[in-house]
């Protein structure tokens, strides 16, 4: 005689998010989310900004701020399904100090990451934190650098259709200065770094990594 399985067993499991790591203590996933870029109609710049779960190679893969200037950099992704945010949220930022003038100069920054809830009509700062870039470079040349930004969101409900926001943004350096910022989800070291002619290595990946914490059913 066959026993009918429970009716526990024989349900599908409610979706929940694939989670690079769960604290079971606080029932918070972290997901990784990394900023890109599309549809470049100029040569080396970005035409759009998008956010994804999948590490594909973005068009150029980076944005250069031009000499003395800031970079605001918004990437989005439309979700879904609904999900709940609440936690520590980390943003790794990988950047180029470049130095345009004839000698060593020590380029400065900061870097601010931001994540965002947007409903089609009212934008939320879910939460932020800027941290200092500063290396010494050498005429004609550049660096690589990579911050980290943490800071912890409170429980925010996303419906299905809501955007997630990620902005990155730098300060101005000073003159002959410039920042790049790296944004491609592969983490390819080849790409394109401004005005440094013939030179397209980053000395490190150009992926930006965004952990973000996502309520999860465990």
């Amino acid at each position: 005689m066959t026993t009918a399985l429970p009716v526990n067993f024989r349900k599908d499991s409610p979706l929940v998010p694939t989670v690079d790591f769960i604290d079971f203590a606080t029932g918070t996933g972290l997901e990784p989310f990394y900023p890109g870029d599309a549809n470049s109609t100029s040569a080396d710049v970005p035409g759009s900004y998008f956010l994804t779960n999948a590490t594909i190679n973005s068009d150029v893969g980076s944005t250069q701020s031009g000499e003395n200037a800031a970079l605001d950099l918004d990437f989005d992704t439309v979700l879904n399904r609904p999900i709940t945010l609440e936690g520590d949220c980390v943003i790794s930022v990988p950047l180029l100090h470049v130095n345009n003038g004839g000698g060593t100069a020590d380029v400065t920054s900061t870097i601010t990451g931001e994540l965002q809830h947007y409903d089609g009509t009212t934008e939320t700062n879910l939460g932020t934190d800027t941290c200092a870039a500063d290396r010494s470079v050498n005429s004609q040349q550049r660096v690589h650098n990579r911050v980290t930004v943490k800071f912890t969101v409170a429980k925010t409900k996303f419906k299905k259709g809501d955007t997630l926001r990620i902005t990155v943004k730098s300060s101005a350096p000073g003159s002959g200065e410039e920042i790049i910022i790296g944004h491609d989800p592969a983490g390819r070291t080849d790409l394109f770094t401004g005005s440094i002619l013939g030179d397209t290595s980053w000395n490190g990946s150009a992926q930006i990594l965004a952990n973000i914490p996502i309520r999860a059913n465990v």
